[in-house]
């Protein structure tokens, strides 16, 4: 059968807020011969006619079917304060948007938790939201939590990370190596999204080369892992990282016993 009950309301009560409704049509894709309407009318009581939405147009979607943020900008609007604006398109049973920050690209404490404006739509959402920010660098990310339990659907994805500055016109430097004590991966977090060749490699306590590695920066992190060699012998070693055409920056690294 169709969908709808011919000549039955879909819903019937008194309904003084607000409330989403929505029923599944699925049935009528493919089909020519469909219109439909929606018909609002009191009950037999008063001289109210009610009204009718007619030329309803259904459109198809073609993407997945999945919250994205397709744009995401954050900046120093004031000595103190960041500026952090994204836009979403579409949004499936998006609940909240929360803005995390970190001060060194590993520790994050979120800062603020928008609630979603959309909630499911293909029609473009914008947000702005502004930050206390006292030190000299951020690093900035969002999470989007979208959630319908009748579903049973959630689904839950992070950003890119965005590095915030104030003298954003510097060189990218290395902002620090962790962790320093290692006997396997290490993360190298730069200042500023990594869009050249990284060169690094890693010298043992006399100079002598024991490892090389080259990542090409595409600009959406900034931050780079290096997988030190297990089999490297207990000791000091220097991790030496040039960016591009810059200057190298050494860090030293220390191997433990096991």
């Amino acid at each position: 059968g169709a969908p709808f009950n011919d000549g039955e309301s879909y819903f019937t009560r008194d309904q003084l807020t607000w409330e989403r409704f929505s029923t599944n049509i699925s049935e009528l894709a493919g089909r020519e011969d469909v219109a439909i309407r929606f018909l609002f009318k009191s009950d037999a009581t008063g001289n109210y006619a009610g009204a009718a939405i007619d030329d309803v147009q259904i459109d198809k979607f073609t993407g997945e079917l999945a919250t994205k943020i397709n744009t995401f900008s954050a900046e120093f609007t004031q000595d103190d304060e960041i500026t952090v604006n994204w836009a979403t398109a579409p949004e499936y049973f998006a609940k909240t948007f929360t803005i995390e920050r970190s001060t060194n690209g590993r520790d994050w404490e979120n800062v603020a938790t928008i609630g979603a404006s959309g909630g499911t739509t293909l029609e473009p959402q914008t947000y702005s939201e502004d930050f206390l920010a006292q030190r000299e660098i951020y690093f900035v990310r969002i999470t989007s939590f979208n959630e319908n339990t009748s579903l049973d659907y959630e689904y839950e994805f992070t950003t890119q990370t965005l590095v915030v500055r104030r003298d954003d016109d510097g060189p990218v430097e290395v902002f620090n190596v962790f962790p320093t004590l290692v006997s396997g991966p290490l993360s190298v977090t730069f200042n500023a999204l990594v869009d050249q060749p990284v060169e690094m490699y890693v010298a043992d306590a006399v100079g002598r080369i024991v490892q090389r590695q080259t990542v090409d920066g595409d600009g959406t992190t900034p931050f780079v892992e290096v997988n030190l060699d297990p089999n490297l012998p207990v000791g000091v070693y220097y991790l030496v990282i040039q960016v591009g055409d810059q200057d190298p920056e050494t860090r030293r690294l220390l191997k433990p016993q096991p």
